[in-house]
């Protein structure tokens, strides 16, 4: 302590030793690389109680997940920010309990869902915003559901022959290998 007195940080001298002192240090002491806690075959940082996560940060009880940040107990997800308890999904934001949805943002408790934002409790909706307790909506307009399957086939496969929907090449996880070579949907068909 007596000595932590002599020193005075507002001294340039002191504060150039002081900081050689420190990078010396930081070159010889180890340091810890991540923080991760009971996880298993996981890469990313600050991970807890996950399984097989790739690229996964702030990340908790999550299970074959990758490129996810700030999600909770999410399982065989991909491209999701801050969510939780969502599974089957790709590329949502702030949509948390949702089923097998893909490309979401602020949609929450939704199943089935794709291209949709400021929603909740959708299921079975393509390309809605502010929607609230609905199913089979195709741009916020209601649709039987035969006529709704016919559709959103229709207008994925337009999607698809004008390059803008293919997510074949960011589905790599052995789970998701056999859902394209067993998958129905044309989408994920390889």
């Amino acid at each position: 302590m007596e000595r932590m007195s002599q020193v005075d940080l507002t001294n340039p001298n002191h504060r150039k030793f002081i900081e050689q002192e420190v990078e010396k240090l930081r070159k010889t002491a180890p340091q810890l690389n991540v923080h991760q806690l009971r996880t298993e075959n996981c890469i990313g940082e600050n991970i807890t109680e996950s399984k097989d996560c790739y690229q996964c940060y702030d990340t908790f009880a999550s299970e074959d997940c990758f490129y996810n940040i700030e999600t909770n107990a999410n399982k065989d997800c991909a491209d999701l920010s801050v969510c939780f308890e969502t599974e089957l999904s790709y590329s949502c934001v702030q949509s948390p309990l949702c089923y097998n949805c893909n490309f979401l943002y602020q949609v929450d408790n939704s199943s089935d869902s794709e291209f949709c934002a400021y929603s909740r409790r959708l299921k079975n909706c393509f390309g809605c915003v502010y929607l609230e307790n609905k199913e089979y909506y195709i741009l916020n307009k209601p649709y039987s559901p035969a006529d709704y399957a016919v559709e959103v086939e229709r207008i994925k496969k337009e999607l698809i022959t004008a390059g803008q929907y293919d997510m074949k090449m960011f589905l790599v996880s052995d789970y998701e290998k056999r859902r394209m070579e067993t998958e129905t949907d044309p989408v994920i068909k390889m």
